[in-house]
């Protein structure tokens, strides 16, 4: 399990790591929308925020 998403269980001793030399696969993930055509401002902003919060993981 993600640790961000344990961190308050984990910083308060009710969980601990076990298998702390596992990891998991890279897994890709893609964002698919129609070739050539104008995206939303919303969705670039959202595609932009996804790109960001993915790099933060993977550093």
């Amino acid at each position: 399990m993600s640790t961000h998403i344990v961190k308050k269980y984990f910083d308060a001793g009710v969980i601990s790591r076990c298998l702390e030399d596992y990891h998991s696969p890279i897994m890709n993930f893609y964002a698919v929308y129609p070739n050539g055509q104008n995206i939303s401002k919303k969705l670039q902003i959202f595609i932009d925020f996804l790109i960001k919060q993915f790099k933060k993981l993977s550093s």
